[in-house]
């Protein structure tokens, strides 16, 4: 699977058709030549508020591609079948095609949302498989972009020639046209290229990932952001028919060669160059509210029972405020004797515009009963009690109030997300989190079924005086 020659392709595609059009997110990976080197492509297209077409395209050493392939096998994904998951639906759909060497395989699933959609589905352990192989690549990608390319613009001076990674050939590189078979699981064997091996549609004049005429190599830091009238060959999507998904290309029925002194045509868009649209100035900073709730932050404190106090702490890896939700993960020590630290992986649902004070999550097993008693605990919830009992209440402005409240749920353990029961511990349960922007304290109560009632969690900022590290993707 290391051997830096044999093919390797892989290609990722996640969109749907809505009142914006056809929206979409999608990256390759291809090796050229001898191996020494591979052709990254991206491209994301939204519609809403008048966004345009952004595609980028770079170079990367054997090295990166020799991580890809750990990633994958670690992974174990090539053992998975996609023939329980969520079909594609209205909001949309997920693929996800991989060659290495001889082996060639496809899935296709609908999008997820969080991994509630995972734990309920019928195939949870090989979705969840796939769902964190996917957010790997995601970051690796969205990595490799805030490295190669910068919001501002830079003649490009140097000779091409001169990188060995890199050869000034690679703009030479000729793809197919998109073939129109229906996507399907190819297996080991089943030949080198298979006119029949991905779902693909379309030409490659309409590809959202087909290269750009004008004859700059892969490693250009250049961002390609549509004007006002884009080409047109750039922007056209398929229609209302969501099957027909631009920028999805297969890999080539040769080889291209990295050194070859021929250059063969590509099909390209027919006007003015791309290298003139303009470069994006739109600003991906970190969406937080508070100086305690963000990405990096870490709380200290216990969990108590009647009988027991654990000592906890929980770090939290990502908050998004926009989409009332965050993750992180909650250890708990001395909760067995075989195991003196549990260490948890957990996503929070915040009470506002998305998410009521209702649990909506019936595998969860809180009623509107359980969710009133367990709020009621809460002193800052009583002034709203009478009106989150309405199912119609909407928590407006939560991000701007003194509390927030929140739900946390435990979803698997860390590093083996396969161990699933642990004998004398439960995580099969959640939590009702109230929190103090102003003091930066958690206060909790956990709640399962067939656990001690009323559990009480109770956490402190631990002070890192404002500072965190933060990473703005470019």
């Amino acid at each position: 699977m290391s051997d830096q020659n044999e093919p390797f392709y892989l290609r990722y595609y996640s969109g749907h058709s809505g009142r914006f059009g056809h929206e979409f997110l999608e990256f390759d990976f291809r090796t050229l030549g001898d191996g020494r080197s591979a052709a990254v492509r991206y491209a994301n297209n939204s519609n809403y508020r008048n966004d345009s077409l952004i595609r980028k395209e770079m170079c990367v050493s054997s090295l990166m591609i020799q991580e890809i392939k750990r990633i994958i096998k670690e992974s174990e994904i090539v053992k998975e079948d996609d023939s329980k998951w969520p079909q594609k639906n209205k909001d949309g759909r997920q693929e996800l095609e991989i060659r290495i060497g001889n082996e060639h395989i496809s899935f296709e699933t609908a999008k997820i949302g969080s991994l509630v959609d995972v734990t309920e589905s019928a195939d949870p352990e090989g979705l969840r498989v796939f769902y964190y192989l996917v957010q790997d690549l995601k970051a690796l990608v969205f990595s490799l972009i805030s490295l190669h390319f910068k919001p501002t613009a830079t003649p490009i001076t140097e000779d091409l020639s001169a990188h060995a990674t890199c050869p000034p050939e690679v703009e030479s590189i000729s793809y197919p046209a998109w073939r129109n078979s229906p996507l399907h699981r190819v297996l080991p064997g089943s030949g080198q290229h298979g006119t029949n091996a991905i779902s693909t549609a379309g030409s490659l004049e309409h590809s959202s990932l087909s290269h750009p005429h004008d004859g700059v190599g892969l490693s250009n830091t250049i961002e390609f952001r549509a004007e006002s009238a884009p080409d047109a060959s750039l922007k056209q999507m398929a229609g209302s028919d969501e099957d027909t998904a631009a920028g999805r290309l297969s890999p080539d029925s040769e080889r291209s060669s990295c050194s070859g002194s021929e250059a063969t045509p590509i099909t390209t868009p027919s006007t003015s160059s791309l290298l003139s649209y303009e470069f994006s100035s739109v600003r991906l900073l970190p969406n937080h509210s508070s100086s305690f709730l963000r990405a990096g932050s870490k709380f200290i404190g216990t969990q108590q029972s009647d009988c027991r106090t654990y000592n906890v702490d929980v770090e939290i890896k990502h908050v998004d405020m926009a989409e009332s939700y965050l993750c992180g993960y909650l250890r708990i020590q001395g909760l067995t004797e075989d195991h003196p630290t549990l260490t948890t992986f957990f996503e929070g649902e915040i009470i506002g515009t998305k998410h009521t004070f209702q649990t909506r999550h019936e595998a969860w097993g809180a009623t509107e009963k359980t969710d009133m008693l367990h709020w009621a605990r809460f002193p800052a919830w009583k002034p709203l009690a009478k009106q989150a009992k309405r199912p119609d209440f909407t928590y407006r402005n939560f991000a701007q109030r003194e509390h927030i409240f929140m739900r946390w749920k435990e979803y698997f353990l860390v590093p083996d997300h396969r161990v699933r029961t642990i004998a004398g511990a439960s995580f099969e349960g959640f939590y009702y989190i109230c929190f103090n922007q102003v003091k930066g304290t958690v206060s909790g109560i956990y709640f399962h079924a067939k656990s001690e009632k009323f559990q009480q969690l109770e956490l402190k900022h631990v002070e890192n005086h404002g500072c965190t590290p933060a990473v703005e993707f470019r």
